[in-house]
Order: structure tokens, then C-alpha cells, then sequence
């Protein structure tokens, strides 16, 4: 029980300005009773000293007047108890009223065997073996100090008036030297501790003045310093569950603590755009990342664009070798024909004729070729437009990356200050402490995807230049090819003429055989070059079709990164939500 119990921080100042209070209000009542009893008690002990010494002072003037011869001994010493009590009736002495010894003090006195010569009840009795209640001898103590030049002795002794309560007495005994009387002087203490009852009641009174004024000023006090805290502490405890919606303190305390409440305000209002701040950078991070989902949509469409079209460019391509293998086939019968033409002219007419066919056929073998590689040609410009399109795609998509990498060093910087806030605040922000922590995770996951999405799109922008470079190369190689087969046509178109001469002028085709010999060699020649470029063209077909794929698997890579981004965005804006703006 007493460790559930928690004080507030009111009963703390009141119980502890209570202490400071009551602590030296005590020290202060006990030393002044302390001092007053010992004032007392010293007056008590003088008063008692005074009084013995007095009367034994009066028995050595009666000594003298006894010693002269004017008064008898018996006479001078019942003077001298008359004088201290007063005259005997009954065996009874009267409390001398003119002397002050108290309102029960009185004189009496003891012989050295403990007897009473003089007492107001008990005059003539023996009471050396008188004890106290707690056994104390106190009648052969008091005649032993006195017979030692005097001394005080404290005993329980019934008060006067036959009363059977006893109460605290002081006797100070001196011994006369000259009637060997032992003269003693006692008052209760009570007759002189009525000025220290008084003085302890005043202090009580007083103690219980002061302790109720000063605990209804503390209670005052403490309320307006915990008031304000409490408060606070309310108010803290809304922020710390997400709530900025509250409404700022007022509180017109001049103090720390009303320092303290508008700090409260500021950090709670810094808190708020703090949150303002994040939730639209969340929201600018989810759009951006949706811009680069499409982006990245849009780039999948043109590299299977692309693919479709390089797979078709390798089809026509090996079409075109083809072709290129059939024209060299051809040109080596006709070669074969120019032979025979040397060595017999009536075989050389027929071969002409067939030369000549042969001639017509390759020249339309020539000139599908030419209108093939045409179409490479055309489809090689639009693939080299697309790349370039999507170079500019990809610069634009590092661009946004660049933007995202931005928002997320800012948002970084934003959580990085929540904390610093967090920590000023102390225990109260240790709840958004762990708030600013997850945001800044997910600031530094935003940026690690980020500079991911970045080093992807620099490996498709350096593919994409090889893609553009390797497709400036095979259009370079595609016009030589055209050209070769336009001066193929040309050789064949040539040869068509010639072979129309050898069927005009047979006598000439030996000298002519050995010239058109020599010139289809050379249209083997440029055959064989033409299939070597086919090749090319064809292997580089399937090269940019192979980087095309590369692309698509980037894409897909670039793809899963900006789907985790807009995963960490829902999840920042799903912390975010958790505060109430």
C-alpha cells in the first residue's frame, strides 16, 4: 500500500515547506523552555541559598545578642523560628507569609541526628530513615551536604495541607557553626514553573498559530505552482498519444513555470508543422513515386516495342543472307558459263542465252535485296529514335529519383530535428522521441531505395548509349551493304548488255570471256562482302534484341524498388495519421 501511494508534487512542496516550518518553530520552543527552565531553576537554587544564608546570618545576631547577656539562648533560637515560620500552637508552625519562597516554600530545621527542631507539622520527630517513594534517602542527604559548607537535594514530598500528593521538592541546607543547627530552605517546583507553563502554552499557541497560517499559505502557494504543472503534464500526455489538436496553455504565471508553459506551446507548435511538414513530404514521395511507376510502364512498352522490332530486324536480316547466298551461287554458274564461252563459241550462244536469263533472274534477286535492306534501313532510323526516346526517358526518371532522394535528406533532417526536440523535452517526449526515430528509418530506407533506383537507371542510360552506338554502327554497315547491292544491280544489268553483245557478236566472246571473267570475279567478291554484312547485321539484331531484354529486367528491378518506395511512403503516412493535427 505505502508503495502504490505517490505524492504530487502539491503535497510535496506543503509537506516539505511544512518541515521547514515546523522544524525550526520546535528547535526554537525547545531551547527557549529549555533555557527558561534553567533560568528557572537557577533562580529557584538563589532564592533557597539566599534565604539559608540570610537566617543563618540572623542566628549569629542572635548568637551575639545571646553572648552579651541581653537574651537567653532558648529564647534567641525560638525567635529565629518564629522569625523563619512562625510561633508554635499545638506542635504546629504557621508558613511565614513575608517570606517568599514559593506558595509552598518553607524553612526548617534539622539537628545532625536528622531530628526537627523546627518544621510547620513535624517539629520534634526524628526522620533520619525518611525515604522518598523511589528509596532515596534524602533527610542524611541533605544533612551531608550541609555539614559540606551546603547543597541542594531534589525528593517526591507530599505538598502542604495534608494533601497526599506529592510532588518534585528543592532543599538547600547550610550548617549554622554556632547552634550546630542545619538550617534548610525548600520549595516545590511547581510554585516556580508557573511562568514556564505559561511560556510553553504561548509557545504551543503560537506553534499552532503559525502552523495553520503557514499551511494555508503553503496550500496556496503549492496549488499555484502545481496547478500550471498539471496541466503541462495533461497536455503532454495528449501529445505523447498523437493528439496536437489541443488547445495551447494559458497560464499568466511570470515565473518558470509560465516560461515553461509557453516553451510547452512552442515545441508543441513546432511538433505540429514538424508533422505538417512530414505528411505533405509523405504525400509529394507517394506521387512522385507513382509518376515513376508509369514512367517505368511506359519504358517496358517501348523496350518490348523494341524487342518485337529487332526480332523481325533479325528475320529480314537473315532473309537478305540468304538471298546474298543464292546471288553468289548464281554468279559462280556464271562464271562457270564465261569458261565455256572461251573454249567453244557454239556452246558460248547457248550459255548466253541462258547467261542471259540467269543475268535477268539475279538482277531481280539484286533488287529484292536492295528493297530489303531498304527496310532495314528505315527500320534501324525508327529503333534509333525509340532509344533515344528512352534515354530521355531514363534522364527524366533520374531526375525524379534525384527529387525523391531530396525529400528524403529533408525528411531525414526533419527527423533528426524531433529528436533534438524530443530530448530537450525530457521524460514528456520520450513517447515522439519514438516517432522521430521511425521516421527517420524510413527516411534512410527512402533514400537507400532511392540511390538503388539511381544506380539502376545509370546502368540503362550506359546500355542504351552501347544500344545507340552499336545501332549507328549497323546502319553504317546497312547503307555500305545497300550501295554494294546497288553496284551489284548495276554489274548484273552490265552483264545482261554483254550477254546481248555475245548473242550479236559470238566471233568476240573469246576476248570478251576473259573480261568478263575478271569481272565476275569481282562480283563474287562483292557477293561474299555482302553476305559478311548480312551477318553483321544479323548478329547486331540480336545483340540490341539481347541489351533490349537487359533493359526489361532493369525495368522490372526498377519496378520492385519504386513498389518498396510506395510501401515505406504508406507506412510514413500511416505514422503520420497517428497524429492528430
Amino acid at each position: 500500500m505505502l508503495k502504490s501511494f505517490q505524492m504530487n508534487i502539491q503535497m510535496k512542496i506543503v509537506t516539505t515547506s511544512l518541515l521547514l516550518l515546523l522544524i525550526p518553530i520546535l528547535i526554537l520552543g525547545s531551547i527557549s523552555y529549555y533555557v527558561s527552565s534553567n533560568v528557572t531553576n537557577s533562580l529557584i537554587e538563589k532564592d533557597l541559598r539566599n534565604a539559608v544564608q540570610m537566617s543563618i546570618q540572623l542566628i549569629k545576631s542572635f548568637d551575639d545578642s545571646v553572648k552579651s547577656g541581653n537574651i537567653t539562648k532558648e529564647e534567641a533560637q525560638e525567635k529565629v523560628k518564629i522569625w523563619m515560620l512562625g510561633p508554635k500552637s499545638d506542635g504546629k508552625r504557621p508558613i511565614n507569609p513575608k517570606i517568599d519562597l514559593g506558595e509552598n516554600g518553607y524553612f526548617f530545621v534539622l539537628d545532625n541526628k536528622g531530628t526537627e527542631l523546627a518544621h510547620p507539622s513535624l517539629e520534634g520527630q526524628n526522620i533520619w530513615d525518611k525515604k522518598s517513594n523511589d528509596g532515596q534517602l534524602f533527610i542524611q542527604d541533605m544533612i551531608q551536604k550541609a555539614e559540606n559548607n551546603g547543597g541542594f537535594t531534589t525528593y517526591m514530598w507530599p505538598l502542604p495541607g495534608g494533601s497526599t500528593k506529592e510532588a518534585m521538592k528543592i532543599t538547600y541546607a547550610e550548617k549554622d557553626p554556632l547552634w550546630g543547627w542545619v538550617v534548610a530552605a525548600g520549595s516545590y517546583m511547581q510554585d516556580y514553573n508557573a511562568g514556564q507553563t505559561d511560556m510553553l502554552n504561548t509557545i504551543i499557541i503560537t506553534f499552532v498559530i503559525c502552523l495553520s497560517v503557514g499551511l494555508l499559505v503553503l496550500i496556496l502557494f503549492a496549488r499555484h505552482i502545481s496547478k500550471p504543472l498539471v496541466r503541462v503534464e495533461r497536455q503532454a500526455s495528449q501529445i505523447a498519444t498523437g493528439n496536437l489538436s489541443i488547445a495551447d496553455l494559458n497560464v499568466i504565471n511570470r515565473d518558470e513555470i509560465g516560461k515553461l508553459a509557453r516553451s510547452f506551446n512552442q515545441m508543441k507548435a513546432y511538433i505540429k508543422q514538424l508533422v505538417s511538414q512530414a505528411s505533405l513530404s509523405s504525400g509529394a514521395l507517394n506521387e512522385e513515386s507513382k509518376q515513376v511507376s508509369h514512367s517505368l510502364d511506359q519504358m517496358a512498352q517501348a523496350a518490348n516495342h523494341i524487342s518485337s522490332v529487332m526480332h523481325g530486324v533479325a528475320a529480314s536480316t537473315n532473309t537478305h543472307a540468304l538471298h546474298v547466298v543464292e546471288s553468289s551461287s548464281a554468279m559462280k554458274e556464271l562464271s562457270d558459263s564465261i569458261l565455256q564461252v572461251a573454249s567453244s563459241s557454239s556452246i558460248a550462244f547457248d550459255l548466253s542465252e541462258n547467261t542471259a536469263f540467269e543475268a535477268e533472274k539475279g538482277n531481280a534477286y539484286i533488287q529484292q535485296a536492295n528493297a530489303q535492306m531498304q527496310v532495314v534501313s528505315s527500320t534501324m532510323d525508327n529503333l534509333s529514335t525509340i532509344i533515344d526516346l528512352l534515354r530521355d526517358r531514363s534522364q527524366q526518371i533520374g531526375e525524379i529519383v534525384s527529387i525523391i532522394s531530396d525529400i528524403s535528406s529533408q525528411t531525414n533532417l526533419l527527423a533528426l530535428n524531433a529528436s533534438i526536440e524530443a530530448a530537450r523535452a525530457g521524460e514528456h517526449g520520450k513517447g515522439f522521441a519514438v516517432v522521430a526515430g521511425e521516421v527517420k528509418k524510413l527516411a534512410e530506407r527512402s533514400k537507400q531505395s532511392s540511390e538503388q533506383v539511381t544506380e539502376l537507371i545509370e546502368g540503362i542510360q550506359g546500355d542504351i548509349l552501347g544500344a545507340v552506338d552499336t545501332m549507328h554502327k549497323g546502319d553504317q554497315e546497312i547503307s555500305s551493304s545497300v550501295g554494294t547491292l546497288q553496284e551489284t544491280g548495276f554489274a548484273f544489268e552490265r552483264i545482261h548488255s554483254a550477254v546481248k553483245q555475245v548473242l550479236g557478236q559470238v566471233q568476240q566472246a573469246a576476248s570478251e570471256a576473259d573480261r568478263m571473267s575478271a569481272t565476275s570475279q569481282q562480283i563474287m567478291s562483292s557477293l561474299s562482302e555482302m553476305e559478311n554484312s548480312a551477318a553483321q547485321s544479323a548478329g547486331t539484331a540480336q545483340t540490341i534484341s539481347a541489351l533490349t531484354e537487359t533493359q526489361l529486367s532493369s525495368i522490372d528491378g526498377i519496378s520492385s524498388s519504386v513498389k518498396n518506395l510506395n510501401d515505406m511512403s504508406a507506412q510514413l503516412q500511416d505514422v503520420i495519421q497517428q497524429f492528430k493535427v
